[in-house]
């Protein structure tokens, strides 16, 4: 008896239910027909259910620099529709690469490029709805591998004078290195010029007292980094300028009839030991002897 009598009540609850809806719906019937009365009104109603795609992006989380990183990004779709479009941006600075409309990752990254990086990959499905679209961001890291020092630019040649040291300039400043490791360097031996590089990188270039023509020596610097990887300077000339040599003094003389005249002339010597001395009046030589 108490089941009936719950079934009843819930009968009645059902019934009344229906008396309300059909209550709003004369309300609402009435509501237009005063206001929009002898007026048709149409219109299409469109509902769009979709469910964005999930993009994947099955990269390897590193890659060592000069070294190939390929692969290729795909999406699923809730609805089984297909993912296509692909598009990408990166979130850091530095743009590395585009990924292509079909998904396809492709680049080698360089010196410059090493370090963390994020990139949002998008890909649409198949539908026209608004969130066609879906996104994920794919973050990697681009691993240093050591380079070889490089030269920025030609160590130009040097002119200086005999017999003083002279500082030319500082290696530093026309080699580098990518991953800004310290450098020692180092110079090519040469006959006759002494070459030093100072821990500071300051070349100092030092010859001996010379006379007669100038002199040229040819040098070439090499910079290495901790990883003994090395790198040579442009081929730098050093040219030694020296000072004239002692001139001899010559005389000749004529007159009347012509014809060359010798005399002689005393000079004192202090010398102690035995020496010639040659007067250049005619080309005679006379040995002399300490007074």
């Amino acid at each position: 008896m108490e089941e009936e009598g719950r079934f009843g009540w819930v009968g009645v609850l059902v019934v009344a239910f229906c008396l309300v809806v059909v209550a709003q719906a004369l309300v609402l019937f009435f509501l237009t027909d005063q206001f929009v009365s002898g007026k048709a009104v149409t219109g299409t109603a469109r509902f769009c259910i979709n469910r964005p795609p999930v993009i994947v992006v099955p990269c390897a989380g590193s890659v060592y620099q000069e070294s190939e990183f390929s692969c290729v990004a795909y999406g699923t779709d809730p609805e089984n529709g297909s993912v296509g479009n692909f598009s990408s941006q990166f979130v850091s600075d530095q743009v590395l690469f585009e990924v292509s409309s079909t998904g396809l990752i492709n680049f080698t990254p360089n010196a410059t490029q090493v370090g963390n990086h994020t990139i949002t990959v998008r890909g649409l499905d198949n539908s026209t709805c608004v969130n066609a679209m879906g996104a994920v961001n794919f973050s990697f890291e681009v691993i240093d591998v050591n380079d070889p020092p490089y030269l920025v630019r030609p160590v130009p040649n040097v002119t200086m004078v005999g017999g003083i040291t002279f500082s030319a300039y500082f290696l530093n400043d026309y080699f580098d290195d990518y991953e800004n490791d310290p450098l020692t360097y180092a110079a090519s031996a040469v006959s006759g010029l002494s070459v030093s590089v100072l821990p500071s990188s300051e070349v100092q270039f030092v010859h001996a007292l010379c006379q007669g023509d100038d002199l040229s020596y040819p040098v070439v610097f090499t910079a290495t980094d901790p990883g003994l990887l090395s790198a040579d300077s442009n081929l730098v000339v050093v040219s030694v300028q020296c000072s004239d040599p002692p001139r001899q003094s010559s005389s000749g003389g004529g007159g009347g009839g012509g014809g060359n005249s010798t005399s002689t002339e005393t000079i004192p010597i202090t010398h102690v030991e035995p020496f010639e001395v040659t007067f250049d009046f005619g080309r005679a030589v006379y040995p002399c002897s300490p007074q």
